[in-house]
């Protein structure tokens, strides 16, 4: 678990299927923002756009499943928008296929 890194652009390489692990550790609610892309091909979910924004409460954790389909961005890469607060440390776990 690491700060989200603001400096370098927060972002982490894309893989197949990834868990990304999220934790408020601050003292108060804070908001946790993830960017997503367009999901490619006509399947369930195919044109969203919606990036998640998910407001967290003092202590929390959370952890999203995302793919590279509807999250990788062109460079392979999933995105973290910078300003947030660098209280929320993020890990990501890769899952095996």
């Amino acid at each position: 678990m690491a700060a989200v890194d603001n400096t370098n652009g927060n972002k982490f390489a894309a893989a197949s299927d990834q868990l990304v692990i999220v934790q408020n550790s601050s003292g108060g609610s804070l908001t946790f923002q993830m960017t997503s892309q367009a999901i490619t091909g006509s399947g369930p979910g195919a044109g969203r756009t919606g990036n998640v924004s998910q407001s967290m409460a003092a202590g929390e954790i959370r952890v999203f499943r995302v793919t590279k389909n509807g999250w990788m961005d062109s460079n392979g890469n999933v995105l973290i928008p910078s300003g947030l607060n660098t209280s929320l440390k993020v890990g990501v776990v890769t899952l095996s296929p």
